[in-house]
């Protein structure tokens, strides 16, 4: 198709598969914000930083756009309001004294289940869910269960304005938490087939049947980042949540992500993740999480980012949650 003039941004679009654009002042907006990429691309010091950025297919997003992306906070629009803490009762897991290996990798195996992608909605609470129930399963069964987050956008909320017991907001973000409450008080979680991935809200469908049947609670992991460490060798991947709000981390392509103004209070945090590992970088020695993304293979390293550790995570180590089965049948 005739572009309008922008000879960069018209390469990038079809290169990046050819977004459409709706009107000449859309393309304009989004020629302006390629332009402003392709620029931080250029001056990114990647030898200084020790990661590199790139145009990915993200590089001409809206502003409104990147914050719907990004926003876990239902209502607010990622604006005001920390996620949900530890609640009095709630499980809690402890560093012990056993020795670490240098480095856990849990992808490709039966426990990390495949990169996917959210698409243009704010669901990254429910692949959150999904992910770490998924990890869950695997560790009841030794099978690989791909569950629905579709079931999650479509029916895991509370009609209050979005306030009452499950304050999700479909594709207008939501909470690992109250999913898992969600999930619990159902027993049982519907297949991916079953259930397949839009996109967008819709109704719910109240006829479809669950692909396992189970009971057990969320656990907060506890011990700083050794016992996070602890938590991913004995439990494989769990979801965490990210401060995924600077300019740079949609434009991610490798190596170790180290923004020092990255924020690690829960106010700040807006991007639920899966974490599936840690290690050791061979080139630099910094020492990095491991992070599971849902912007597809095509973004980061294979659909993965590796966070520094220290100083600063990103907010990493701040909400580990994983899921404990105290009761897991699959369905026949």
């Amino acid at each position: 198709n005739r572009h309008s003039g922008a000879p960069a941004y018209d390469a990038f679009l079809h290169h990046a598969g050819a977004r459409r654009t709706r009107s000449a002042d859309e393309y304009r907006e989004r020629a302006a914000a390629h332009a402003a990429a392709a620029a931080r691309v250029a001056a990114h010091d990647a030898p200084s930083t020790g990661y590199s950025i790139a145009l990915t297919r993200m590089a001409d997003m809206l502003p409104q756009e990147k914050e719907a992306l990004v926003s876990q906070h239902p209502v607010q629009g990622g604006g005001g309001g920390a996620l949900p803490g530890p609640r009095p009762g709630d499980a809690l897991s402890t560093r012990t004294t056993r020795p670490l290996p240098s480095s856990v990798d849990w992808r490709g195996t039966a426990a990390d289940s495949p990169v996917k992608d959210q698409a243009m909605c704010g669901s990254c609470w429910a692949f959150g869910t999904i992910g770490a129930l998924e990890a869950a399963a695997w560790r009841a069964s030794g099978a690989q269960t791909l569950f629905s987050e579709q079931h999650l956008v479509d029916c895991a909320w509370s009609p209050e304005a979005y306030a009452g017991k499950y304050p999700n907001a479909g594709c207008g973000g939501g909470y690992q938490t109250t999913a898992f409450d969600w999930v619990f008080a159902r027993h049982g979680a519907v297949a991916s087939r079953d259930y397949p991935y839009r996109g967008v809200g819709g109704l719910c469908d109240t006829k479809v049947k669950n692909a396992a049947t189970f009971s057990g609670k969320y656990v907060w992991v506890g011990g700083g980042d050794d016992g996070l460490r602890e938590a991913l060798l004995a439990q494989g991947p769990m979801t965490v949540s990210v401060d995924a709000s600077a300019d740079d981390f949609p434009l991610y392509r490798s190596g170790v992500y180290n923004n020092t103004r990255c924020e690690e209070r829960l106010s700040r945090l807006d991007h639920a993740v899966l974490i599936s590992g840690y290690g050791v970088d061979a080139a630099t020695g910094a020492a990095y999480w491991l992070v599971k993304n849902t912007w597809s293979a095509l973004w980061g390293e294979g659909g993965y980012v590796r966070i520094a550790i220290r100083p600063d995570d990103c907010g990493i180590s701040s909400q580990p949650l994983y899921l404990e089965l105290e009761g897991y049948k699959a369905a026949a």
